[in-house]
């Protein structure tokens, strides 16, 4: 017999700064979401863009790359974080049309 999974085991509690928690709340307004959908689209499109490139990736995820990295490194790291905005900006507009289309019916 299949178990789910506990909603302990699925949720995750993130600290942001109140700018940050600003920026969230302005993007989820805009989009007519909630924060948490905002989040997990995010969430979804590093996660798969992580994946896409092998975990070619450096933390923290920001246009300012580490002080010891080369041209191409930066580069490429610069295209990876277009690609993760490009994919959080389609998915958030998907859900964007999926929640006015929900709200009609």
């Amino acid at each position: 017999m299949k178990t789910h999974p506990s909603p302990k085991d699925t949720i995750l509690s993130v600290r942001i700064s109140a700018e940050m928690d600003e920026r969230l709340k302005k993007a989820a307004k805009a989009l007519d979401l909630s924060k948490n959908d905002v989040a997990r689209g995010a969430i979804r499109a590093v996660l798969d863009t992580m994946e896409m490139r092998r975990y070619r990736i450096e933390w923290p995820l920001s246009m300012n790359a580490a002080p010891r990295t080369t041209r191409a490194e930066r580069e490429d790291t610069r295209a990876i974080l277009e690609d993760v905005r490009q994919q959080v900006k389609k998915l958030l507009e998907r859900q964007a049309k999926r929640s006015t289309r929900n709200a009609g019916s």
